[in-house]
């Protein structure tokens, strides 16, 4: 990724491909546990999650992309624009929130007293903003691992999940890096090969290496590494399958992404990230069109996603050489109705599953 067009492409199809994929988990998460679960597509190939809302690993990363934009690259600046964005964050009531991310929120609030906010968790909620903030500070000249450790602690300070977030951050810069074309998958292992991983993350990544060369499924792998049921909800677990199901299928943003709702677990944010990989891999332009024409709701629709990766290309310095970028609107009031039209809708589809969950309970029981 060399030129600002390049990092606009990569930068845009990362984040219409994480709020699709996103979606795309929590509708396959609405299912009953036990069920083989397929996404369907309709006659132009489009997935079809049950709404258009995206959750957490969305609004996260997208706090994210405003908080580069407002630091006039300077880690410290990033560092406290997050955690501002975040304080008001929780207060707009988002929908599926984690329990580490709403601490750090809390926290926020004391921040000027020099008070950490990130909890000692190994939660995979960290994960899509580690992916995004690998992207673009891409060609930029920052310290990718001390961007990502400062980002991860404000949230997450265990040191499995910064290790993780560090992993997930070096694969979507050779993502972008590579072409769609060549082989991916040894670009990917070398990036995880330079980071300075704790063995029980570089074990598994040694045996990943060895199975994608016999193009296995990402259930086989994840049962091979003792995830056979449902894959746990951690940090290192959500990367490791992430990253395989990208490399199962770099190019193929449809099979990537039901790949990863079949593995169970935290499917919303397995989704996610593979999706947006994918999308930072191949570009906006050549994601399936029933993608780049989903509606996303305001304020951070599809326009919004569009404005902030052309100012994105152009950072740290901006189209005119500006001392910073020029941040977006974040329209706090609508990101309000949102989330609560947002909470109404899950708590009806609640209500209207439970009928069926429970017939499935009691099957499952018999």
């Amino acid at each position: 990724m060399h030129s600002t067009h390049l990092r606009q492409e990569a930068i845009h199809g990362s984040l219409v491909g994480t709020a699709f994929g996103e979606r795309v988990g929590l509708a396959a998460g609405r299912r009953c546990p036990g069920w083989k679960i397929r996404i369907a597509r309709d006659k132009q190939g489009a997935l079809s999650p049950s709404t258009g809302f995206y959750s957490e690993d969305t609004h996260l990363m997208l706090m994210t992309a405003q908080s580069i934009l407002n630091s006039c690259s300077i880690r410290e600046n990033f560092q406290t624009s997050f955690v501002r964005r975040l304080r008001w964050h929780q207060l707009s009531f988002p929908c599926g929130m984690s329990f580490a991310t709403r601490w750090a929120a809390t926290l926020a609030w004391l921040h000027g007293l020099k008070v950490p906010t990130g909890f000692f968790s190994t939660e995979n909620s960290a994960l899509s903003r580690a992916t995004f903030l690998g992207l673009a500070l891409h060609g930029t000249g920052h310290g990718l691992k001390k961007w990502v450790t400062t980002l991860t602690k404000t949230t997450h300070n265990h040191p499995v999940t910064i290790d993780a977030c560090c992993a997930l951050a070096a694969v979507a810069r050779a993502a972008a890096n590579a072409k769609p074309n060549q082989v991916l998958s040894d670009e990917i292992l070398a990036s995880l090969a330079g980071c300075e991983l704790r063995p029980s993350i570089s074990d598994k990544i040694a045996v990943i290496a060895e199975e994608i060369k016999k193009r296995r499924s990402p259930r086989a792998i994840a049962r091979l590494l003792g995830w056979g049921s449902s894959m746990p909800k951690n940090a290192e677990a959500t990367m490791l399958m992430a990253c395989y199901c990208f490399m199962r299928y770099p190019t193929d943003y449809f099979r990537a992404i039901n790949a990863a709702s079949l593995l169970g677990g935290d499917r919303s944010t397995l989704c996610a990230l593979v999706g947006g990989l994918v999308g930072a891999h191949i570009g906006f332009n050549a994601l399936p069109e029933s993608v780049r024409n989903s509606s996303f709701p305001l304020p951070h629709g599809q326009a919004w996603m569009l404005a902030i990766s052309e100012r994105l290309s152009h950072w740290p310095h901006g189209v005119d050489d500006i001392s910073r970028a020029p941040s977006l609107s974040s329209w706090a009031v609508l990101q309000l109705v949102r989330n609560l039209v947002q909470r109404a809708l899950g708590l009806i589809g609640f209500i209207a599953r439970l009928p069926m969950n429970l017939a499935a309970a009691l099957c499952f029981r018999k």
